[in-house]
Formats: structure tokens, sequence, C-alpha cells
């Protein structure tokens, strides 16, 4: 089969399965979870920015890090993708804070995860 064709499978697949754990894990369990604890809410460019918005979009980034168990270490480590991490982290926690949704997080995590993945196919096929 062609490798554009591989591609574009993969990237349908992708996209249609992309990250439901993520989305139920930091917005609706830790984001909902810590705002009973954390009412604090901060403005961020003229945006609602709850501190327990802000604690799940650190968490978010730490799991970013590629961790192997046996042994111990760290086996993907990469600033520019933790830091792209933080600020969709944070750019997530207004949107689910706002919204009262998880609908918004998900659309805003497939379009960023489908440009990301159209550039990577793009860059290889042009470096290639």
């Amino acid at each position: 089969m062609d490798g554009k064709i591989l591609s574009l499978c993969w990237l349908s697949g992708r996209l249609g399965n992309c990250c439901y754990v993520e989305w139920i894990l930091f917005r609706g369990f830790i984001q909902t979870y810590l705002s009973q604890y954390f009412d604090t809410v901060y403005t961020v460019f003229e945006h609602e920015l709850p501190l327990a918005g802000f604690i799940a979009a650190l968490i978010f980034t730490v799991a970013h890090v590629g961790f192997t168990v046996s042994p111990v270490a760290l086996s993907h480590f990469q600033l520019p993708q933790l830091l792209l991490a933080f600020v969709l982290g944070i750019y997530y926690a207004i949107a689910y804070h706002e919204t009262g949704s998880l609908v918004a997080p998900v659309i805003a995590h497939n379009v960023v995860n489908g440009v990301i993945i159209v550039a990577t196919l793009l860059a290889a096929q042009v470096l290639l």
C-alpha cells in the first residue's frame, strides 16, 4: 500500500480516537475535583483560569514525559513538547471552565493534534 494512503489512514484513525482518557481524566476528573478545594480564579488574556485548571495543566504536562518502569528512567523528554503541552493544558482548562463542558476541550484537542499530525506528515515528505 502507498505510504501516503497509510499516513492518511493513520491520521483519520488518530483523530477519530484521540485522547478520550485525557479529557475525562484531566478536565472531567482532576480539574473538577480540584475546583472543590481551590476556588481561586486568575484572569489570563481576559479569560478566567481557575487554580484547579492550572494545577491540572501542570499534571497534564508531566503526563507528557515518558517513563519506563523497569528500569526506572526517563524515556522521552522534549522541552518544546512539554512547553506546548503546558500552554495547551492552560487553554483546555480555560475552555472547560468557561463552557462547563468537555466538548470545547475535546474539539480544541482534536484540532491541535490534527494540525501537528498534518505538519509532521508534510515535513516528513519534504525531508525525505
